[in-house]
């Protein structure tokens, strides 16, 4: 999903938040930190789908997740990371916690709970950047050849989240009117495409949310491990590859997609399901906006943004945030 904010965006509304967000993130960490027999006290990374803190005692990185689905979500992340360490895969690794206590917590009323889940944390080397989208093509290419998959992953279902997102009353504070009726109708109309389309390359095992800024340097025998699981599912092996040809929307070199193409084996672009993935793609990086839009004026000035130029068909004008 869309990149990490700036420290001037990590603004949380000080009341009660229909999409589920915690009123005090740090009560939550603390909290989770208690029960997990972690020391207290981190720093914010990033604050966008989810809320990451590093424990720099530990150091290890909390992942604060809430809204629709939330539990399953990190529950299945926990799971799968798990089986892909055991094959030998390398994703991001959650911790044991010291406590004993099995992963993810969950904290809060059952009808909006928070989940705190714990991950052994990357240093990255300084003025490094992200590792390119070769690795991540032959990570992708790494993850589609696993053999079997774990028991009882959801299936990939598009515009699952933004859909529950844009039906919560709370949408309202970030869409107008207008933004509202266009938004649901177009998720429809690319549901409906999607439910038309062939899938060359198959069904199996596929990350779901895979693009460079969920990868990390890694210092052990693999260069770099993929992060991020919320989305792993069992779907097309097609909705893996269609985030990097959406990169360029941010500025991302195009010659990027051409290293990401080589490195995985296969390119998308003349295939005739391309333009409706990649228009899913687009509109999926909305949901977090909407739900973090209405205490953000930047963040709201940016929805707009990106729903003009959507509404408009318009590929050229520049997205911020990445």
């Amino acid at each position: 999903m869309p990149p990490a904010l700036s420290q001037r965006d990590q603004h949380m509304s000080p009341g009660a938040d229909r999409h589920g967000r915690p009123e005090n993130l740090h009560a939550v960490l603390d909290a989770a930190c208690l029960r997990a027999g972690y020391p207290s006290g981190a720093r914010l990374i990033r604050h966008f789908a989810n809320a990451v803190y590093l424990l720099d005692a530990v150091p290890v990185v909390a992942r604060i997740g809430y809204g629709p689905g939330v539990v399953d979500k990190a529950r299945t992340a926990i799971s799968v990371t798990r089986w892909l360490l055991d094959q030998g895969f390398p994703a991001t690794a959650p911790t044991e916690l010291p406590s004993g206590e099995d992963q993810p917590l969950v904290l809060g009323p059952a009808d909006t709970p928070t989940v705190v889940s714990f991950w052994h944390y990357y240093a990255q080397p300084e003025h490094t950047g992200w590792p390119d989208t070769g690795i991540l093509g032959r990570l992708a290419a790494a993850l589609h050849q696993v053999p079997d998959h774990p028991p009882s992953l959801p299936q990939y279902q598009p515009l699952r989240t933004l859909t529950s997102t844009v039906q919560a009353p709370a949408a309202r504070q970030a869409l107008t009117d207008d933004e509202h009726t266009w938004l649901t109708r177009r998720i429809k109309e690319l549901r409906d495409e999607y439910d038309g389309l062939q899938f060359p390359l198959g069904h199996g095992l596929i990350h779901a949310d895979l693009y460079t800024g969920n990868l990390l340097w890694n210092a052990g025998p693999h260069r770099a491990v993929l992060g991020d699981w919320d989305s792993v599912s069992i779907g097309p092996l097609e909705i893996d590859l269609i985030p990097t040809y959406a990169e360029t929307r941010f500025g991302v070199d195009p010659a990027t997609v051409d290293a990401f193409t080589h490195a995985y084996g296969h390119d998308l672009r003349h295939w005739p399901g391309y333009d409706t993935l990649y228009n899913i793609r687009e509109l999926s990086t909305l949901t977090a906006l909407i739900r973090l839009a209405p205490g953000n004026p930047r963040l709201r000035g940016e929805l707009a943004h990106r729903l003009n130029t959507l509404s408009r068909a318009d590929r050229s004008t520049r997205w911020q945030g990445q």
